[in-house]
């Protein structure tokens, strides 16, 4: 079976960062290096992720570094896509709206949020797990 493929919430990879030993967020990051996920990255996602790494309230979890780190796997390991176009809204929150553009131009397998509103959200066609719902399912791929 191939690899799932996921559009990643920056907000989850930011979880990642804050607790990289534990936790469902880093574990998608393991599943990422070991291949058995596929992140789907743009610009506009890379860049969130930069902008909100960078913020200095969170240099007491992690270094910039740890950042660039995460970013660099992302780079490498994750498939890029070109940022989707602009549209109509599609949730309530607008900011949310790119990671759904994302997820359906790219034909990812999921939306990993863990943002309730997001997951909430009644967008029909597109699968929305939580970190822990990814997790279980990848953990049920590989048995």
């Amino acid at each position: 079976m191939p690899p799932a493929t996921a559009v990643i919430d920056p907000n989850v990879l930011i979880s990642a960062l804050i607790k990289p030993a534990s936790g469902n967020p880093a574990a998608l990051v393991r599943a990422i290096e070991a291949g058995d996920l596929v992140a789907v990255v743009s610009p506009i996602l890379v860049a969130q992720l930069d902008e909100t790494a960078a913020r200095p309230k969170f240099r007491r979890y992690f270094t910039l570094v740890d950042g660039w780190t995460l970013r660099g796997l992302l780079e490498a390991h994750g498939r890029w896509h070109s940022d989707p176009p602009p549209g109509p809204a599609l949730t309530r929150d607008p900011n949310d709206d790119y990671l759904v553009r994302l997820c359906r131009a790219s034909g990812a397998d999921w939306l990993v949020s863990g943002d309730k509103d997001l997951r909430d959200a009644g967008l029909g066609d597109l699968a929305v797990p939580s970190p822990q719902q990814a997790v279980a399912e990848l953990t049920s791929r590989r048995t």
